[in-house]
């Protein structure tokens, strides 16, 4: 009668009620790396060719991984890749629809990029 602590498979986390998200993703991320020895973030890099600053943003929820590095890290890590890439799929599907309802022409709020100039404009500024 010994009862499961571990984490919802890819396909689980997918069907629960309660929508899907980058931070639950992230979380079963880390727990499926838990799961799989835990390999340090170099181990996983040098094995998969992935950078270091990509699996880390992977795996802490700043950013949803490609499809490529996605399929690669689930695959190292020993799981199902088909499971993950399709709520990934999901999960980047919701995320465009989010961003093409942001007003054309005014920055989306979420993108920090959207507040930096390119260097050249302030070169130009400074030069004149």
């Amino acid at each position: 009668m010994a009862s499961s602590t571990s984490s919802p498979t890819a396909r689980e986390a997918a069907s629960v009620s309660v929508p899907d998200s980058l931070e639950r993703f992230a979380a079963d991320l880390r727990e499926l790396k838990l799961r799989a020895g835990d390999p340090t973030l170099h181990e996983l890099s040098s094995q998969i060719h992935v950078s270091k600053g990509v699996l880390s943003e992977a795996f802490s929820g700043c950013r949803l991984p490609s499809e490529k590095t996605t399929l690669k890290v689930v695959e190292a890590l020993g799981d199902d890749a088909k499971e993950w890439l399709e709520r990934r799929s999901l999960l980047d599907t919701r995320a465009r629809r989010r961003d093409e309802t942001v007003v054309e022409g005014s920055p989306d709020p979420t993108d920090a990029s959207s507040k930096k100039r390119p260097p050249w404009r302030i070169v130009l500024a400074v030069a004149l």
